[in-house]
């Protein structure tokens, strides 16, 4: 079972005790224990220790699971804000970890400085603030991820990422995305694997209107046979009607004609 991006980024970051300023030391748990305590109890403040570059790792680190948890009991406070402001400021494992706490929390007033974060392609950090806009929910999110896909290898991530982006008008976004000709291949196939992981039906009219295109036909006609209900079949047929593949042309007649003899009983169903 895979789990989803931003919490294999959590567990993987916070599960290591030697990241970021502490690499070349393991940290001195007596002094992040204490130190947390102190976060904790409001002795001293953990956003403020974030934003001292000369303060101790012990202390950094216990400064960012502090904020975590606060941020977990309420995801829609200031703090939130302050955090997102903070990331790009500091250190790039550090940055990681505040990103992940966002996700966890699911902080969704920070999707305006989410997307700009995840928009700056000279940001070391802009991937990891894809996969949080994903996790934070909003529709801009998949035309970022959807832009990040540069190789096979980012594929699977990003069909992951992209499979739970919410939030409104997410289905449109998806649908304009798949058909803008001006995205790489890579990224366009990558909203449709995700359409059929989120099994997004709205998108199978899309995906009909793309079995021209050599290139992503084979994934389209995938999508379809997925996602594919009676109420698509006039889309089915005019895609039938202008493919040029023997085999697609055949599997999608196939799949026409099963849509259609269910079309009668599923009709007389809901009388």
């Amino acid at each position: 079972m895979k789990l989803p991006a931003a919490l294999c980024l959590t567990l993987s970051l916070l599960g290591l005790p030697n990241l970021g300023r502490s690499e070349t030391a393991p940290l001195n748990h007596a002094v992040y224990t204490e130190a947390l305590k102190d976060f904790r109890s409001g002795k001293k403040s953990s956003l403020e220790c974030l934003k001292d570059s000369a303060a101790a790792a012990e202390l950094h680190r216990a400064a960012v699971d502090d904020v975590r948890e606060r941020l977990v009991d309420a995801p829609d406070s200031p703090l939130a804000d302050d955090v997102a402001r903070l990331i790009s400021k500091m250190d790039l494992t550090t940055g990681k970890l505040l990103l992940s706490a966002l996700a966890e929390a699911k902080a969704t007033r920070t999707t305006p400085a989410l997307t700009a974060l995840a928009s700056d392609s000279k940001s070391p950090l802009a991937h990891e603030a894809a996969l949080t806009l994903a996790e934070v929910g909003g529709a801009k999110a998949v035309s970022i991820l959807a832009q990040q896909v540069k190789s096979d290898e980012d594929l699977e991530n990003i069909v992951i990422a992209l499979s739970k982006v919410s939030g409104p008008g997410v289905t449109d976004a998806f649908i304009a995305q798949i058909k803008d000709t001006s995205l790489a291949n890579l990224g366009r196939i990558a909203l449709i694997k995700a359409a059929v992981m989120r099994n997004n039906q709205k998108v199978t009219a899309t995906l009909c209107g793309l079995i021209s295109e050599d290139s992503l036909r084979l994934e389209a006609q995938k999508g379809i046979l997925k996602l594919g209900q009676p109420g698509d079949l006039p889309a089915i047929r005019e895609a039938i009607a202008h493919c040029n593949n023997a085999s697609t042309k055949a599997a999608l007649q196939r799949f026409a004609d099963k849509l259609d003899k269910a079309t009668p009983a599923e009709a007389g169903s809901k009388k």
